[in-house]
Formats: C-alpha cells, structure tokens, sequence
C-alpha cells in the first residue's frame, strides 16, 4: 500500500487531496494502452486520449496501474483522502493489458462514511469483457486487452471525508482516475450574476 503526497488539479493548483492505493503496482504487460483500447462495444476510440488527455503508460515506468494481486480473495480498497464537502464526478478506467487471470471477472463500486447518492454509469467498454451494471456495482472481465470505462457521481457531506473505491474478484487492474468536483447552481447562479453586473458597470461607464 502507498499514499501520494498531495494532489493538484489540472491546473497544477493543490487539492489537498491524496490517493492510497491499497494495491500493488503492475508493471508495463499489464497496464492498458491507447492501442488496446480501441476495441469499443459502442464504436468509440481514444478512451485514453478523450477522457484522459493523455496515454495512461506515460510518465510511469511501472505502468501506472494498480491491481489487487496478491491481497485476500484478490479483493482491494483504494482511497481517495481528505474530500471537501460538494458533489463529485469520478470517471474510472479499468482494464490488463495482458493475459493474467484470464476467465476471472472484477467488480468496482463506492463507499466510505460521509459518502451519499453513489450512482455509476458504464460508458464504453471492449466488446470481450461482457461489463454489466447493477445499481452502483460495475463487473465484468478485465483481462487480455479488455476493460470498463466508469464514471460515479456522488455526494461529500463534510470535510475531510475519506472516499473508499473498492475491487472484487479477478486482477482488474485500475489504470486512471479523473475527479471533478461539480459546482452547485447556486455557486454557478451567482458567477453568472457578478458577470451581468459587471457588463452594466462596463457599460454604463
């Protein structure tokens, strides 16, 4: 297990935030690649490069993923520490890029104390993984070039909340995270408020 040191957005501003993996880090055969993931069950492409902005083996030599290899029952926690109050989005890609545990299905799904109104959407996934979504639980095979790409909207009722993401079964591997923090209407009512003000000063000076 490993904790970051602190987050930043992609901006480079300081979220506060860090990531404990709970998991070990698999090397290059099994992380996922750009090429690997233009298998799409609904004809999309570049999963990586649209969600991610970037191919996910760059600036790791490990990879950049971690899987549940060697934990009990192949199941893991990975945590995302010390949230802000709001609601977030975050879109997850899980998939091996080799031939480890062939057969086997994972599932992934959101918990932790503080943590409410957890709901997924499965959006994409390569044909041979047979993803399925029941509730807020996402399974299907990762293994052998296939994989999910999830995104969890969900709740934070205080600061400092500690968001558990969980793994169940076979060697899924988890490639990349994405948080977004979504603002509230209010907060986007008032940004929108302070502007048409500020075009009144502009024009009547």
């Amino acid at each position: 297990s490993y904790t970051s040191g602190t987050l930043v957005t992609t901006g480079g501003g300081s979220t506060g935030i860090t990531l404990t993996t709970g998991g070990l880090c698999c090397g290059g055969p099994g992380a996922m690649t750009d090429a690997a993931a233009k298998g799409s069950a609904l004809g999309q492409d570049n999963k990586f490069y649209d969600v991610f902005g970037q191919d996910m083996t760059t600036g790791n030599p490990m990879g950049g993923a971690i899987n549940p290899i060697g934990s009990a029952n192949g199941n893991f926690t990975m945590s995302l520490n010390n949230l802000s109050a709001g609601t977030y989005t975050l879109t997850m890609l899980v998939g091996r890029g080799n031939n480890y545990g062939a057969g086997n299905t994972s599932s992934f799904s959101l918990d932790g104390a503080g943590i409410s109104n957890i709901s997924a959407s499965l959006d994409d996934y390569s044909t041979g993984s047979g993803a399925t979504l029941n509730g807020a639980t996402v399974t299907g095979n990762t293994h052998t070039g296939d994989w999910m790409l999830i995104t969890y909207t969900f709740d934070v009722a205080a600061d400092g909340t500690r968001l558990d993401i969980q793994s169940q079964g076979g060697t899924g591997n988890i490639n990349a995270l994405a948080l977004t923090s979504v603002p509230e209407p209010a907060t986007a009512s008032l940004g929108l408020l302070g502007l048409g003000v500020l075009l009144m000063r502009r024009r009547r000076a």
